[in-house]
């Protein structure tokens, strides 16, 4: 059986996009939270 995977290294912008994304989901979902639960600063 041959390897079919192909590895490839991972470029900056990749993580960069991937940290941004993260990010902003953190974000949403703890504003989320504080609107749920009536407090927001």
């Amino acid at each position: 059986m041959t390897n079919l995977i192909k590895h490839k290294r991972v470029e900056f912008n990749e993580l960069f996009h991937d940290l941004v994304f993260v990010y902003a989901i953190s974000k949403t979902t703890a504003l989320i939270h504080h609107l749920h639960h009536g407090v927001y600063h």
